[in-house]
């Protein structure tokens, strides 16, 4: 894939805005990248008019990706909160398949975390006997 935008989207959508990058407008629910094959063509469209299309597909795949991108981390970031709050509730026995999802470092904090809360139950315990 070429790629003809840099940066982040919103740089990208704000350049778009702004028609430094096209003077035709279309919307993200716009067909009129369906089929980029299309442009490839080249019967019934001038080559700026190509440029322009595939300056839109490429920006359209581009933003399809990133979203992609986010919703996985989103993903990622509801299964890690899920997992500490399966920590939080069960004082540190999470469910069999949570470990596997926790970073190392969270882990580790975990762990550390239980051993506190231990050693300050113990000293309760002698504390109020």
């Amino acid at each position: 894939m070429c790629r003809i935008f840099r940066g982040s989207s919103i740089n990208r959508y704000l350049q778009w805005k702004s028609g430094k990058v096209w003077s035709k407008s279309f919307s993200a629910g716009d067909d009129s990248c369906n089929s980029c094959s299309k442009l490839e063509d080249g019967k019934s469209q001038e080559r700026s008019g190509q440029e322009t299309n595939q300056q839109m597909c490429n920006y359209k795949y581009q933003l399809e990706q990133e979203v992609k991108k986010l919703q996985q981390q989103l993903q990622e970031e509801t299964d890690l909160h899920l997992a500490l709050v399966s920590v939080v509730e069960h004082f540190g026995s999470p469910s069999s398949s949570s470990p596997g999802k926790l970073p190392d470092k969270a882990q580790e904090h975990l762990y550390s975390i239980a051993i506190l809360e231990i050693t300050v139950a113990k000293l309760e315990q002698e504390f109020f006997l």
